[in-house]
C-alpha cells in the first residue's frame, strides 16, 4: 500500500513538474515556432545523432541583439512613428500602393521627418512620398521647375530621360532633368566623387547602389546621400515592404506553400568570388541538405539565364522550398533584389546573408526569413531546413505575412522632387562634410571584412 502511495507521489510530482515546465516554455519563449511541436529533434546522419534543442533554434522573427555586426550604433531603438500620420496609414491605401482603392490625392503633410538626422530610426521613404509643401504651386512655369542634372547622363539610370516627363506622376512634379550642370539645383553623382560647385546653393548627391567593397574610394565632399542605406538622405532601395495596415503583420493563410514542392535549396549567382566566400558556405550547406546552384558557380549541369528569368521564377514558386539570397558583401543594411523579387515575390523561403538580421527585420515583413546569423553553424543551419522541409505547418508559418502589404515602388524620383521642393534654410543645414562622408560610408563597422565562415566559427 506504501508503495502504491509512493509511486502515486511520484506520478503527481513529475505531472506538475511537466505543467511547469510547459508554463515556462510558454511564457519565456512562446514565440518559438516549435512550442507546439517538439522539444527536441534528432537528426540521424549516418552513424551520428544530432540533437536540435528547442532553445537552439531561431525565433519567429530574427534576432534583436545583433552580434554579427560591429556597427551597433546604427541597431539603438525601435521605430518610432509619426502619430498623425500613423492613424492616416492605417485607414487607407495611400498613392503608392497598386491597389490604389481609397486613394488619397491632395495629402498635404509638409511637417513629417524627411531627413536622417529628424527621424534616425526609420527610412523616411513614405514621409518623403507623402510630403508636399505649404501652398505648393504645380501650375508655374518650366524656368521655376527645379533643375536636376545627372552627372554621367540619364542613360546611366534605369528609364530616365532629360525634361519633366519622370515627374508627370508624382504628387511634387515641378522638376526638370537638365544637360547643364551651371544652373542645376541638384547634381547627381553616380559612383564618383563631385566636381566643384557651379553656384552657392547647388547641391551635389551621392548615388551609389552597390557595398564600399566596391566603392571604398568615394571621399565626397557630398551634401547630401543617396544609397541602399536607410539612413541615406534620399534612401534608394532594391525593394520595400509597406503593410497596409501596421497592427495587422500576420494573417491565417488558405494555401500550402510546400504543396507539391519537391526540391529543397535553389541558388542563382554568377559571381563566384564574393568577397564574403558565399559560395564556400553555400558548398558546405550541401553536406547537410540539397542545395541546387545555377549558373556559373555550380556544377554546370544547371543553368537558369536571366533571359528566362519567368521560367526561372516560376521554376522556383513550384519546386523549391527554400532560395539562398545571399549578397556579394556583409554591410549594413546591403539586401538587393536577390531578397526581394527572386525569393519574397516567389512563394519561395529565403535563407539570407548581407545585412545584419535587425536590417532584413526593417526592411522585410515579419517572420518571412531565414538569417544565416542566428544559427552556430552552417550545420545547424543545415538542420533546421530540413526541419522545416519535413514540417508543412512549421514551414507555412513563414508565410502568414501574406496578404498583410506590399512591395511597393518607392518612387525614387518622385522622392527627389519633392526633396527639391524643401525650403532652402531646411536643405542646407543637412549638408555633410566630406571627413563625415567617408566615415558614414565606410567607417569602423559599416561592413565585415573577414571570411564569413571563419566569423561563424569565431561566433560558436
Amino acid at each position: 500500500m506504501r508503495l502504491k502511495s509512493n509511486r502515486l507521489k511520484i506520478f503527481l510530482l513529475f505531472y506538475i513538474l511537466i505543467v511547469v515546465v510547459i508554463i515556462f516554455i510558454f511564457k519565456f519563449n512562446y514565440h518559438h515556432p516549435l512550442n507546439n511541436f517538439i522539444s527536441h529533434v534528432f537528426v540521424t546522419k549516418g552513424k551520428k545523432s544530432v540533437s536540435l534543442n528547442l532553445f537552439d533554434v531561431p525565433p519567429l522573427s530574427p534576432l534583436i541583439d545583433d552580434k554579427s555586426h560591429l556597427n551597433t550604433e546604427f541597431f539603438d531603438s525601435a521605430t518610432i512613428q509619426d502619430e498623425k500620420f500613423q492613424d492616416e496609414q492605417n485607414y487607407h491605401k495611400l498613392w503608392y500602393f497598386r491597389n490604389k482603392t481609397n486613394l488619397i490625392t491632395n495629402v498635404n503633410i509638409s511637417d513629417l521627418p524627411l531627413f536622417h538626422k529628424d527621424d534616425p530610426f526609420n527610412d523616411r521613404i513614405v514621409n518623403q512620398l507623402l510630403y508636399k509643401p505649404v501652398n505648393y504651386n504645380k501650375n508655374v512655369s518650366l524656368e521655376f521647375y527645379k533643375k536636376i542634372y545627372l552627372d554621367d547622363g540619364p542613360g546611366a539610370f534605369y528609364k530616365v530621360k532629360l525634361g519633366t516627363s519622370n515627374f508627370e506622376h508624382c504628387p511634387v512634379s515641378t522638376c526638370n532633368i537638365i544637360s547643364e550642370i551651371d544652373e542645376a539645383d541638384l547634381v547627381v553623382y553616380k559612383n564618383s566623387d563631385p566636381l566643384p560647385k557651379k553656384h552657392p546653393n547647388q547641391i551635389h548627391m551621392a548615388y551609389i547602389l552597390e557595398s564600399p567593397f566596391h566603392y571604398g574610394h568615394l571621399n565626397g565632399p557630398f551634401d547630401w546621400t543617396s544609397t541602399y542605406r536607410r539612413d541615406s538622405d534620399i534612401v534608394a532601395p532594391y525593394g520595400r515592404w509597406e503593410y497596409y495596415d501596421k497592427r495587422v503583420t500576420q494573417l491565417p493563410q488558405s494555401i500550402n506553400y510546400a504543396l507539391g514542392k519537391t526540391k529543397k535549396v535553389a541558388w542563382f549567382v554568377s559571381n563566384c568570388h564574393a568577397q564574403n566566400n558565399r559560395l564556400e558556405i553555400a558548398t558546405e550547406l550541401k553536406n547537410y541538405i540539397d542545395v541546387d546552384i545555377y549558373g556559373f558557380c555550380g556544377d554546370g549541369n544547371l543553368e537558369c539565364p536571366r533571359s528566362s528569368e519567368l521560367e526561372c521564377f516560376k521554376m522556383l514558386q513550384t519546386e523549391y522550398k527554400f532560395y539562398l539570397s545571399f549578397e556579394n558583401s556583409n554591410c549594413h543594411d546591403y539586401v538587393t533584389e536577390k531578397f526581394f523579387l527572386n525569393a519574397l515575390s516567389n512563394n519561395v523561403l529565403p535563407v539570407v546573408m548581407g545585412g545584419s538580421p535587425l536590417d532584413y527585420r526593417k526592411m522585410s515583413p515579419e517572420k518571412s526569413f531565414i538569417h544565416v546569423d542566428d544559427f552556430n553553424s552552417i550545420e545547424h543551419l543545415g538542420e533546421y531546413l530540413k526541419l522545416l522541409d519535413k514540417d508543412d505547418v512549421l514551414y507555412n508559418s513563414y508565410f502568414q505575412w501574406k496578404g498583410t502589404g506590399e512591395l511597393i515602388e518607392p518612387h525614387y524620383w518622385c522622392r527627389v522632387c519633392s526633396m527639391l521642393h524643401i525650403p532652402n534654410k531646411d536643405k542646407t543645414k543637412y549638408r555633410l562634410s566630406d571627413i563625415s562622408f567617408t566615415k558614414w560610408w565606410r567607417g569602423k563597422g559599416v561592413c565585415i571584412s573577414e571570411n564569413w565562415k571563419k566569423f561563424l566559427i569565431m561566433k560558436s
